[in-house]
């Protein structure tokens, strides 16, 4: 009888250890989609972040510091390889841009050789990407691309 007793309890406890188990695993596999979610979430923001960065100096008849700070801004941002990289264009009387596939020298032969050689009184319009494909504006979500033209 001893005995008996003792292997119920033992299946007892081993059943209770396999619930036990089993409780765990479902809530581990829970949330690990919460944990994706969030991730997903946080790269959005950072993206946002990132965006909102160059935003503000989109637009019409910015002023030549406005376009200087811009590419100041940029040349830090395509310094560090782990942001995103911003290619810049720049075209003056509405003659084609001009870019580079070196992102980084380009934005600063851009500032140096063109912008700061422009009246201070000049006006300039930023828009996104060089033309009207919405594709070559972004990558990843995040912008990629941005034209000065000089007016």
């Amino acid at each position: 009888m001893e005995n008996a007793t003792k292997a119920l309890l033992i299946a007892g406890s081993v059943l209770i250890a396999i619930l036990l188990i089993a409780v765990g695993l479902k809530i581990f596999n829970s949330t690990s989609g919460t944990t994706e979610a969030t991730k997903t979430t946080m790269d959005a923001t950072a993206v946002a972040v990132f965006n909102n960065k160059f935003v503000s100096y989109l637009g019409t008849n910015k002023s030549k510091s406005q376009a200087i700070s811009l590419l100041n801004l940029i040349i830090a941002n395509n310094s560090n390889p782990s942001m995103h990289i911003i290619e810049i264009i720049y075209s003056k009387d509405g003659e084609p841009g001009t870019s580079s596939s070196d992102y980084l020298q380009a934005a600063k032969n851009i500032l140096n050789n063109k912008v700061m050689n422009d009246d201070n009184n000049s006006k300039y319009d930023i828009v996104l990407g060089n033309n009207d494909n919405e594709h070559t504006h972004y990558e990843d979500g995040a912008i990629r691309m941005i034209a000065i033209r000089k007016k």
